[in-house]
């Protein structure tokens, strides 16, 4: 693994030297493996892929957690199955697309908001029970410098199962995600400008299309592990580590991360590095100012000691990229539009930034798509936003898998239908289970909210029915077996009058 190299190669800090030339061209970036995914030679059903992260010994895992979280709390009677779970997070999982502005909804006898899969999987004092109780690591082995404890076996663990299972590509980009807080913790962040402002930062490794490789939750400024390639430098290292050292992967970051010397240290390790690149990062070389130039004007520089090509080119505004496995040429066209012209026009682009813009928006794929059916099911404790986050991650990378199996060639489904197919699935499990299906939750509301006045006075329907179960009379609050046909309230044959009658 990368890894290992990583550990045994030393930085050895040079000054540049900046010449007028391209990036030589070279075969040590070029990609040595093969993109085809094995999942396209198999048959794979929607939920079997989302067991691929979340597999039984998983699901076990945290019921176990669960139980021990619960009796030390005092809650000695509570009890926890991996049916349980399963059942839970496809509720989870539904609220993410049949949204409802409040979590009691779902089980209501109101037709306007009742959820019958949900109502008849699980009753809704167990799943509030379940969600207080929700817990993925030990409180007694839990290490105190690390602020993310509470999830951190959840996160090792599918670092691992997202690792092995995901679709080798040549091509991977780096960036930050950002999951929604806005409680109190010592590692929330804000960043001004950005959809998420408030939340928790996510390191995040993706494919092209999205596919979560590795990530790791932001802690705070720390010292840097790999040497003076800085802190961003070091989330790159630190996210490719796992990765296989035999293949030459092509990383895309944005100016976060990118400088000369982790470019150099990348060159060590073998692996391609282009991204955006801040002014005050260029070691000394002197680009061009194209400020007043027009659209497509660009300006570059090579340093034979790292290997390091820089390009500034300008758009609506100059942009500098750094690279040490793509070059200026040859050169493409890209597409804008001309107000002097009134239509679209060709420009000249630097062929490394064809390739960032290309490559670079994995981590923004996997945001959207998590935005799209994102869990609305929230609980006061802080680690929750993670869970959820983890749990969407984990849907959305099965949903990749999917699209490339064979399954799919006959059976196309979109995200939403992937996350309904997992989920009925789940409930149907359930039902099949129960002997007995389990009664819908009585509704608590009052009789002025069940029976508005505008229906119980206006003077049309309303007639006698039989009910088939004894209910309260709305009127004498005596068990009766009749009910008004329109209001739906329990009523005796004297009190019927009454009731419909304004006092």
């Amino acid at each position: 693994m990368i890894g290992a190299a990583l550990a045994s190669s030393k930085s050895i800090r040079s000054t540049p030297k900046w010449t007028k030339a391209d990036l030589p061209s070279d075969d040590k970036f070029l990609w040595n493996g093969t993109c085809t995914n094995t999942m396209s030679q198999l048959d794979y059903s929607p939920l079997s892929l989302f067991e691929l992260f979340f597999s039984d010994d998983v699901v076990e895992f945290i019921a176990v957690s669960s139980v021990e979280y619960a009796r030390q709390n005092g809650n000695h009677a509570f009890q926890l199955t991996s049916d349980d779970v399963r059942v839970f997070l496809a509720i989870l999982f539904t609220s993410g697309y049949a949204v409802l502005p409040a979590r009691r909804m779902y089980w209501e006898c109101s037709p306007d908001v009742q959820n019958e899969a949900i109502s008849r999987a699980m009753p809704r004092n167990r799943f509030e029970e379940i969600l207080r109780n929700f817990h993925v690591a030990d409180n007694n082995n839990l290490d105190p410098s690390d602020k993310y404890a509470k999830v951190r076996p959840l996160v090792r663990e599918l670092n691992d199962r997202f690792l092995k299972h995901f679709p080798i590509t040549a091509q991977l980009s780096i960036d930050e995600s950002m999951i929604p807080y806005y409680g109190h913790h010592s590692a929330k962040q804000f960043i001004r400008g950005k959809p998420i402002r408030f939340g928790y930062k996510m390191w995040c490794l993706t494919t092209p299309l999205g596919y979560l490789i590795q990530f790791d939750p932001y802690q705070g400024a720390a010292k840097c592990d790999y040497g003076d390639v800085g802190l961003g430098g070091s989330v790159v290292l630190k996210l490719i580590s796992q990765l296989p050292d035999s293949l030459h992967f092509q990383l895309y970051f944005d100016n976060l991360f990118t400088s000369v010397n982790l470019l150099d240290r990348l060159s060590q390790l073998g692996v391609g590095g282009t991204g955006t690149i801040r002014s005050n990062r260029l070691q000394g070389c002197n680009l061009a100012d194209l400020s007043k130039c027009s659209r497509g004007a660009y300006d570059y520089a090579y340093d034979l000691s790292t290997h390091v090509v820089l390009v500034r080119w300008m758009d609506s505004k100059p942009v500098t990229l750094a690279s040490n496995c793509n070059g200026v040429h040859p050169v493409m066209t890209a597409r804008r539009w001309s107000n002097a012209c009134k239509a679209k026009i060709e420009i000249d682009q630097p062929f490394l930034i064809s390739q960032y813009n290309k490559f670079m928006g994995g981590v923004d794929r996997l945001d959207q798509n998590i935005a799209q059916y994102r869990i609305r099911i929230r609980s006061r404790k802080w680690y929750w936003p993670i869970i959820s986050y983890l749990l969407q991650t984990a849907m959305q990378n099965a949903w990749l898998l999917y699209r490339e199996s064979a399954a799919a060639a006959t059976l196309p489904l979109s995200h939403l239908q992937f996350i309904r197919e997992v989920c009925k699935v789940y409930f149907a499990r359930r039902q099949a289970k129960n002997a007995q299906v389990p009664l819908a939750v009585h509704n608590p509301k009052s009789l002025e909210r069940r029976c508005p006045a505008d229906v119980r006075y206006d003077g049309v329907g309303h007639y006698i029915e039989r009910n088939p179960t004894q209910i309260r009379c709305a009127v004498c609050h005596m068990k009766v077996y009749k009910k008004c046909a329109k209001c739906g309230v329990g009523l005796h044959l004297d009190c019927f009058a009454g009731f419909h009658t304004r006092a």
